[in-house]
């Protein structure tokens, strides 16, 4: 997926999202961390682990997740949109767990980006 060119405020919204996703059940699991990462810069090339982390470190919780999901809202295509939501599926189950926050998280995503499709 290309970020250009609103990568700076795309990406922005992607730390976001993975923070948000990593830390919805209380915890910062080294295993979520990694999945993140790695598959980050699947997603973006641009994507950095030092940046995630620093993120992690200042975990804003739901109501900034619920801002980013309503700011991509309107600029992601409907097919950038379920690469997105599959990458914060697979980072809330890379623990092999679905936490009750981070399935509440995932059906905002859906309900509010209109991927009913993905239950």
């Amino acid at each position: 997926m290309s970020a250009d060119p609103e990568a700076p405020s795309l990406l922005h919204s992607v730390y976001r999202l993975a923070t948000s996703m990593i830390t919805a059940d209380g915890e910062i699991k080294e295993e979520e961390v990694d999945f993140a990462a790695a598959h980050g810069t699947t997603l973006f090339p641009e994507f950095d682990k030092a940046e995630l982390n620093k993120h992690l470190k200042q975990a804003d919780g739901q109501q900034h997740f619920e801002a980013a999901i309503r700011e991509l809202s309107t600029t992601l295509s409907v097919q950038h949109k379920d690469v997105i939501y599959d990458y914060l599926q697979k980072i809330a189950t890379s623990d092999d767990q679905l936490d009750d926050d981070e399935e509440k998280r995932l059906r905002y995503v859906r309900k509010q980006w209109g991927l009913e499709h993905l239950v």
